[in-house]
């Protein structure tokens, strides 16, 4: 019986975090939380850390006019992408991790690809969602947002999506004069290190402040499944 227990507990924290991740669920639960997003005429998404485009087949729902520029560094799930160009037309990939310089680095590749990091796991995490244990180490490309978007790619007005697990701050330092031209951001934010070294929400909110954003408020929360606390969630930022 234990053992079935664990396998049972497994599962549920398995299916509570697909379930915060795959925002398309949500959205066809309630289209109605995505009408501010629709009312702001974004014409251009950069999707950071696209894994297999759950995020581009969200946003290509609610504003099918928008260009979006989806960066993805681990080859499996790229292909996954690069095929949604065959039904999404304005979707365009990029095989990259963003940061804050162009290099060369390793990546842990997680068995539970959207877990996947440039940062070591912290074991709050693997503790949280065991069927994040294992991961392999694999070569990602990775590249500033600056030196890979010109100006003319960024029709306005500009989304940005950041969720890279735990790497958010280093996507930010390059993307100094991208950031000039974005109106909305959606950055995921945690209040315990899920990942080595990460920043947690204030230090992201700190920065996207003195940038000029304001703190618009979170959506999908992801619980810890050891004592339902907050973990994290997507925070909104809107240019001042």
């Amino acid at each position: 019986m234990k053992h079935l227990a664990r396998i049972v507990n497994h599962w549920l924290s398995y299916l509570g975090i697909r379930i915060a991740r795959n925002a398309s669920l949500k959205y066809k639960i309630d289209r109605g939380h995505y009408k501010w997003l629709q009312e702001r005429n974004i014409l251009t998404v950069l999707d950071i850390g696209a894994n297999i485009g759950q995020f581009a087949q969200l946003i290509h729902e609610i504003l099918p006019q928008a260009r979006i520029l989806s960066f993805e560094p681990l080859p499996d799930q790229f292909k996954q992408l690069e095929r949604l160009t065959e039904k999404i037309p304005l979707l365009r990939c990029y095989p990259f991790a963003a940061g804050s310089e162009n290099s060369e680095k390793e990546i842990n590749a997680n068995e539970f690809s959207a877990s996947s990091s440039l940062l070591p796991m912290t074991e709050l995490h693997t503790s949280s969602f065991p069927f994040t244990l294992h991961s392999v180490a694999q070569k990602a490309h990775v590249r500033t947002l600056d030196s890979v978007l010109p100006e003319t790619a960024l029709q306005k007005n500009v989304l940005l999506k950041i969720d890279v697990q735990g790497y958010e701050m280093e996507v930010l330092k390059g993307a100094e004069r991208v950031l000039g031209h974005v109106d909305v951001i959606i950055i995921e934010t945690s209040f315990q290190e899920l990942y080595r070294g990460q920043p947690l929400f204030d230090e992201i909110y700190q920065c996207l402040v003195r940038k000029n954003f304001t703190f618009h408020g979170s959506m999908e929360p992801v619980f810890s499944t050891i004592n339902g606390e907050v973990l994290q969630f997507d925070a909104i930022f809107i240019r001042s």
